[in-house]
């Protein structure tokens, strides 16, 4: 098993943090690990250690090993693996780079689209489509438009090695919000062709998680070409946002797909504390802001509920926050 770290943004404040290493890193795991022995220790045994312990810490499991296989990045975001062997990383700034031959390939890939960057908006990820090796298309998710009027879009693009041709926009989250922050971003393939978007709940338009008139909190599910697939959820009733799969999320930045048995894991920053892992399903509602482990940045409580009929336990919540 090979994990792959992005060394840049780390955390989920407001502050627009310099990258750390600016790297790519290949975590190799040498033996096997069951998914038990990754798992946090019950919450008494938790403690938060700080960012100096986190990254100088040794690593007491063997068969680990960490190489660093490019650096020079500025907040790499995400990862795509070509068939050729090379490796596409985004930069939250709004390039595409290129890894080749254990190398970073000085000039970025042409045709990316605009991005807003500013605080956590920018370029996030880059996903390759199912049957890439014949179509050459890929997707990127990424912030649009300005700071007082922006949203998560997604665009489709043919990728030459060097340039993206015949991009497309294929979706953009609704309604349009004037902060810079949780867009959620990431993307993953689904077996049938599908895929699965998270989009975040704007940081100060948290309520819009429970409202199915909108995008924000949410996770949408699409066809490759940004249609609607026919079994989602939601689908027919009237006034409900386009391709809502699953509602009630803060800021989701990691989805995964078990490739053995399709469960699609998600992981939500939780502000202070309740970070959370969940396991994706249709029609499911993972309870942000009515039900959460953490607290506001104020220190103030943002609900009394830590859980209630009807809305979804994480199957993991660090609290206090590990981001």
């Amino acid at each position: 098993m090979v994990l792959v770290l992005t060394h840049g943004y780390l955390g989920d404040g407001s502050m627009n943090t310099r990258t750390l290493f600016g790297s790519v890193a290949v975590f190799c795991l040498l033996h096997g690990t069951a998914l038990a022995d990754l798992a946090p220790p019950p919450p008494a045994e938790r403690a938060a250690p700080s960012a100096s312990q986190a990254l100088s810490a040794p690593v007491v499991k063997t068969g680990y090993k960490v190489v660093e296989i490019a650096s020079g990045l500025n907040h790499p975001y995400a990862l795509a693996f070509l068939p050729d062997g090379a490796i596409l990383v985004t930069e939250r700034a709004g390039r595409l780079r290129v890894i080749r031959d254990g190398k970073l390939v000085e000039t970025p890939v042409s045709g990316v689209p605009p991005v807003h960057h500013q605080r956590q908006a920018g370029l996030f990820d880059v996903v390759l489509h199912p049957k890439f090796s014949e179509n050459r298309i890929l997707y990127l998710t990424y912030a649009h438009g300005t700071k007082d009027a922006n949203a998560t879009r997604v665009a489709r693009a043919t990728f030459d090695g060097k340039a993206l041709t015949n991009l497309q926009v294929i979706f953009e989250a609704t309604p349009l919000k004037n902060t810079s922050h949780h867009y959620g971003g990431r993307m993953v393939f689904l077996p049938d062709g599908t895929f699965m978007l998270a989009i975040g709940d704007g940081f100060e338009m948290r309520e819009s998680a429970q409202d199915l008139v909108t995008h924000l909190g949410k996770i949408v599910r699409l066809n490759d070409d940004g249609s609607v697939p026919s079994d989602n959820p939601y689908l027919g009733t009237p006034g409900v946002a386009k391709g809502l799969y699953s509602i009630g999320h803060r800021n989701q930045q990691g989805l995964a797909i078990d490739p053995a048995t399709g469960v699609v894991y998600e992981t939500e920053h939780g502000a202070q504390g309740g970070d959370e892992v969940n396991i994706i399903e249709a029609g499911n509602n993972y309870g942000w802001p009515l039900i959460t482990y953490g607290r506001d940045y104020s220190g103030a409580q943002i609900s009394p509920f830590k859980a209630r009929r009807g809305l979804e336990q994480p199957i993991v919540d660090w609290t206090p926050s590990i981001a």
